[in-house]
């Protein structure tokens, strides 16, 4: 079943991960067809792609890890350990740094793209399941299933800056991005 999608820059490929095949797909939106599809490890759920179009970020949710992907050729490259059943992730606009929401064990993962280092995670409350980065790059947003809260975080301090109730059971968010 499809979880997750990523466009790529100038539109013309969305990956779409396929949780229960354990693949992404490449899908061209011209044509509207499948162009080829790529193994994606245990359970496959959140997906984004890196700004320059090179490497695709993927919730490996079952193995509890983000693998990186070549976009290009569907290799594999480092499998990074998160916190238990990453779900969603959100890449910063320059493409340094990766926020995985980990549901199970209440904290984002923060991950530094270059060397696929984790930085130390940052405790959020209530089943994160979504993150986004605002468009200024200075916040980041999470969606928490379990509370019904939406939870703001400074990218600098890696701290909880505000959380408020938005509706029973959140799983999806979505930022504008910078005009």
């Amino acid at each position: 079943a499809p979880a997750g999608r990523a466009l790529a820059p100038g539109g013309a490929t969305v990956y779409v991960t396929n949780q229960s095949g354990n693949t992404i797909s490449l899908v061209d939106t011209r044509t509207a067809t499948v162009r080829a599809t790529y193994p994606a490890g245990a359970g496959p759920s959140g997906i984004v792609i890196s700004p320059d179009g090179n490497t695709l970020y993927v919730a490996d949710t079952l193995a509890n890890a983000v693998r990186t992907i070549n976009a290009a050729t569907g290799r594999v490259g480092k499998v990074i350990a998160t916190g238990l059943s990453p779900r969603q992730l959100a890449v910063s606009a320059r493409g340094t740094w990766l926020f995985v929401a980990d549901s199970a064990v209440d904290t984002l993962s923060v991950i530094r793209t270059g060397d696929g280092r984790a930085a130390a995670p940052i405790k959020v409350s209530g089943g994160p399941i979504a993150v986004a980065f605002s468009s200024s790059g200075k916040s980041a947003y999470v969606v928490n299933t379990q509370t019904g809260r939406l939870t703001a975080i400074g990218t600098r301090s890696r701290r909880v800056l505000d959380s408020f109730p938005v509706g029973p059971f959140p799983v999806a968010l979505s930022v504008p991005a910078a005009p």
